[in-house]
């Protein structure tokens, strides 16, 4: 039989005693402690002990004691017990509870360890692989040192070190620092409290999942390459650093964000008094609820106030500035600026460009919606512009078309209608070896429709009701002229179409179906549209 003692001196090893090493032994010592559940093998003392696991499964119980625990092999089950302890990780899968005191936990050898620090202020090292570590209670230290390691800081303020790509991150209750220097492709997650969060320098978190303050008043730099930020409630401060693409997103409370030399980026503010900023080329900016405050860059911006009575000042560039619901104030400064009000009494100040007062001329455009208009053009709401196309039918024959479209605005920001003069022909042999040969001048209808709500628009030309004169040369008889009925199907539509972000000024697409009236048919049209000043 096998039984492991309460050892009194210094130094323990994986060694079973036997039955001959038992003379003496008192009741008190054959009730062998128990870790995790589990009857311990290996058994330390008090004081401070030096035990050191076989290659087999070990279940150690340190005991008191300032300890120094080595695993060794084997899918091992280590107590260190209270004292300050260092515990070393064996080649299996092990568990290991560094109970209280600031213990020194490492996994750095094995594979699917799970380390918990207990209480005290501990330090732990996940170098395994998919190794998971907690630091339980206490102001505690975690790094991870291999991809698939997952670091828990548990309670209080806790410090979580990626050394690594692909190491997990989550700081849990407290205000946590967490180090994702080294990593790439992470998973960071504040949790609550006021977090600080390095993301790193690779590509952090992801539109599915970003990286996440957690609730508190977090402050979260991104460093370089595409970051993808939600900093949660609170009253944050995030930094998207040096790289390209990406977003960020505020959260609910009072955010303070900023894009760093990037392109192509975007920040949301959501609910709260926010001040975003842009730095780089091709950004964007939408202020949520509340009042807001937005900063273009040197370049081309998108700015959108959104809810509330926002501030936004583009700077340089060529911009476009919507202010969105509430009595907004919208600065374009240099640069050919459009504004758009929406909701509300808004002013639009498009900049040193042109004249104080609304000019036809100035290179600013303030749109309808802007009630009071300070260096921009006026903009009647109305659009013009063209569109061409073709009806091929079954067989060869085939209707083209060119129009120049005049739409004014029926319902404000929402609806157009206007005149539509088409130059019309007709051309092609039919399956019958029929010519078609014609050509007419038609008046037609056009419209367009906005969903904002949707981000999209739908235009059209309406089906004609005139007609029109074709000689038809058909084999084996004389040439007719017959009365023909041009584009008499649904020859020019579109829907679905997406609206372009911020102010929009210009619309242009193509589309390509199949008609109602020619099943066997193929329409084809293109659009160029612009807003009348």
């Amino acid at each position: 039989m096998k039984i492991m003692l309460p050892v009194t001196g210094s130094v323990v090893l994986g060694a079973a005693l036997t039955s001959s090493a038992l003379v003496g032994v008192t009741a008190a010592h054959a009730a062998t402690p128990r870790c995790q559940g589990v009857q311990a093998t290996i058994v330390g003392t008090s004081g401070s002990d030096t035990l050191a696991g076989t290659n087999g499964r070990d279940v150690i119980w340190a005991g008191g004691g300032n300890d120094n625990v080595s695993a060794r092999g084997g899918d091992d089950l280590v107590c260190a017990g209270g004292g300050a302890d260092e515990v070393h990780a064996g080649n299996g899968a092990d568990r290991i509870l560094g109970e209280s005191g600031g213990d020194e936990l490492d996994s750095s050898t094995g594979h699917d360890d799970v380390v918990s620090g207990g209480s005290g202020d501990d330090t732990l090292i996940g170098g395994s692989d998919e190794a998971r570590l907690d630091g339980g209670t206490g102001d505690d230290t975690l790094t991870g040192n291999e991809a698939g390691v997952v670091l828990e800081g548990g309670a209080d303020d806790d410090r979580l070190l990626s050394r690594w790509p692909g190491v997990v991150l989550h700081g849990g209750d407290g205000d946590d620092y967490i180090d994702g220097h080294w990593n790439r492709d992470a998973d960071i997650d504040g949790g609550a409290g006021n977090d600080t969060i390095e993301a790193g320098g690779g590509l952090d978190g992801s539109p599915a999942k970003p990286v996440r303050g957690g609730s508190g008043n977090d402050e979260i730099l991104g460093q370089g390459s595409r970051d993808y930020v939600d900093a949660g409630p609170g009253n944050d401060t995030v930094d998207l650093g040096d790289g390209d693409g990406g977003w960020a997103q505020g959260g609910t409370g009072n955010d303070t964000m900023t894009t760093g030399e990037t392109k192509d980026t975007a920040l949301f503010g959501g609910a709260g008094k926010d001040r975003l900023t842009l730095v780089e080329v091709g950004s964007m900016a939408d202020g949520g609820a509340d009042d807001d405050v937005l900063t273009g860059s040197l370049w081309d911006d998108q700015l959108d106030g959104g809810d509330g009575s926002d501030t936004a000042r583009a700077g340089e560039g060529d911009d476009a500035l919507t202010g969105g619901d509430g009595n907004d104030s919208l600065f374009g400064e240099e640069g050919a600026d459009t504004c758009s009000g929406g909701a509300g009494t808004d002013t639009c100040d498009g900049g040193p460009l042109g004249t104080p007062a609304p000019s036809s001329e100035d290179p600013d455009l303030c749109q309808s919606d802007v009630e009071t208009k300070i260096n921009c053009r006026g903009d009647s709401g109305d659009w013009t512009g063209t569109a061409d196309g073709t009806l091929v039918h079954s067989g060869g024959v085939t209707e083209t078309w060119s129009a120049t479209i005049d739409m004014d605005e029926q319902a404000a920001g929402y609806y157009w209608l206007g005149d539509a003069d088409i130059a019309w022909t007709v051309s092609g042999t039919s399956a019958s070896g029929c010519v078609y040969d014609g050509a007419a001048t038609l008046d037609g209808r056009a419209e367009m429709a906005h969903f904002d709500w949707e981000g999209e628009y739908s235009v059209s030309l309406w089906r004609t009701t005139v007609t029109a004169e074709v000689v038809i040369d058909c084999p084996h008889a004389e040439p007719e002229t017959i009365v023909y009925n041009p584009m008499n199907t649904n020859a020019a539509e579109a829907d679905d179409q997406a609206l372009p972000q911020g102010p929009v000024t210009e619309l242009s697409g193509t589309a390509t179906y199949v008609p109602m009236n020619a099943p066997e048919g193929t329409a084809t049209w293109s659009w160029e549209l612009q807003r009348a000043s």
